[in-house]
């Protein structure tokens, strides 16, 4: 193993930070080890998806208000500040980098979403 590869405890270690219920893993490891670990990921997947979408339920409700408003949907110091809190919050194992791209493009998702339903702009 590469001497800059974490080891499995330090995985381990990595993943307790977000969880104290880790799946047991069997004193010969196989590919049935994966399984409980693939599991939880698919339920954390489900959740980022129920969480997007109530966060793009928020979004709708502001893109509405905008409208009424007549505020158009891009307001950049917004976004800049919704940066500024997502990587406040980061404590890893992402890099502030990533978590910024990753929220540029649900920015720009819900965005471009607002955009369509209050602005008539078509993709």
């Amino acid at each position: 193993m590469d001497s800059d590869t974490p080891s499995l405890d330090d995985s381990l270690d990595q993943a307790a930070r977000f969880s104290e219920a880790l799946p047991p893993l069997s004193d010969d490891l196989s590919g049935a080890d994966l399984a409980p670990f693939r599991d939880r990921i698919d339920a954390i997947d489900h959740q980022l998806v129920q969480l997007l979408n109530e966060r793009t339920a928020y979004a709708h409700v502001i893109g509405a208000i905008k409208h009424v408003i007549g505020m158009r949907a891009y307001v950049p110091t917004r976004e800049a500040e919704v940066m500024e809190n997502v990587i406040e919050s980061n404590t890893g194992p992402f890099t502030d980098n990533a978590i910024r791209r990753i929220f540029e493009q649900i920015v720009e998702e819900t965005r471009s979403l607002e955009q369509r339903t209050y602005e008539g702009h078509t993709e």
